[in-house]
């Protein structure tokens, strides 16, 4: 025998709470992963370069704004080292990058789909 007035069709009484529970984390999974997918296509923000060293040695520093996928290789006739770094947004000071020990010249900037570095000795 039933409680009369009730119209309990089946449903569940928490059903239009976990309803909303689920919207709400669907919508947060959305925010985060197109924040995630913006991310990946902004490029990459080179804030701060520093060199160190002397005739026998150098040290460089750079600091990125999230984690750098770093190739590099070693060229000759001059000594060459070439940084290659994914689409880089160089905000570095003109006098951090000046030639110093070892290093006779800097440079650095775009290279199409990508951007780098070059230390030349």
């Amino acid at each position: 025998m039933g409680l009369a007035g009730t119209a309990n069709k089946g449903r569940c009484a928490a059903w239009p709470i976990l309803h909303a529970a689920c919207v709400l984390v669907l919508m947060a999974a959305f925010l985060v992963f197109s924040g995630v997918s913006r991310a990946a296509d902004a490029p990459l923000g080179a804030t701060g370069f520093k060199m160190a060293g002397d005739a026998t040695k150098m040290r460089i520093v750079m600091t990125f704004d999230r984690e750098p996928d770093v190739k590099w290789f070693l060229l000759r006739g001059p000594s060459r080292l070439v940084v290659d770094l994914p689409r880089t947004r160089f905000a570095i000071g003109a006098k951090d990058v000046k030639a110093r020990g070892l290093v006779r010249a800097v440079r650095y900037g775009d290279q199409g789909e990508g951007s780098r570095l070059i230390l030349t000795g």
